[in-house]
């Protein structure tokens, strides 16, 4: 079983959270075909605010009525409160080491 790895190259602000979420929502459906599971690798993200997290938000629930997996790699702590404080549902994985079972 495979996956789509998307790697945003920047910090996840409000300029950005459009771009990010249209390239994560572009691979889930074309490169992804809507079933094979997206993973965001968030190791070059730093720093986040609300309106990110609220778009962050958005692409999880967009996920999930889908059907489709969506998880989110190496997120830094300060990051995932943020989330977390809009959105409990989201999966998230420490390292490539237990993507695996977390996709399992």
């Amino acid at each position: 079983r495979g996956y789509v790895l998307v790697t945003p190259c920047y910090g996840l602000s409000y300029p950005s959270t459009s771009h990010i979420r249209g390239a994560v929502r572009k691979a889930g459906l074309r490169q992804a075909a809507g079933s094979l599971p997206v993973v965001i690798d968030c190791s070059c993200i730093d720093t986040t605010d609300y309106t990110s997290a609220k778009g962050i938000k958005g692409m999880i629930e967009e996920f999930h009525q889908r059907g489709q997996s969506l998880v989110f790699l190496g997120m830094k702590p300060s990051i995932i409160q943020i989330v977390q404080a809009l959105h409990k549902d989201i999966r998230i994985c420490s390292s490539f080491d237990v993507l695996s079972e977390v996709l399992a």
